[in-house]
């Protein structure tokens, strides 16, 4: 989602608002709101951590991943590549499902 301008995902979240209130559902739309308000302040406490603040010394950063998870993730990406491929065969099976 790197091609995609910040300025999307607010009009978007924006025009949901907007119908929560259109449709009187304002307790939603105020939920919606302070969860918005949560994760940004964590989206932007994040982002001044790896711009602004000086990087420390002495940290290791290796960390080692046992064969049971390295195993997990290669079927997931399996998984997940095959979906990616052949999206229809996904479509086709929740179709059939909510049927």
């Amino acid at each position: 989602m790197a091609g995609i301008p910040p300025f999307i995902g607010f009009f978007g979240k924006f025009y949901i608002f907007i119908a929560a209130i259109e449709s009187q559902l304002y307790i939603l739309a105020v939920l919606g709101v302070l969860a918005s308000v949560i994760s940004a302040f964590y989206y932007l406490r994040l982002i001044k951590g790896m711009y602004f603040d000086e990087p420390t010394d002495g940290e290791n950063f290796e960390f080692t991943i046992s064969t049971q998870s390295k195993v997990i993730l290669v079927i997931i990406m399996i998984v997940i590549s095959f979906f990616i491929l052949y999206p229809s065969l996904l479509t086709n099976v929740v179709s059939g499902i909510s049927l």
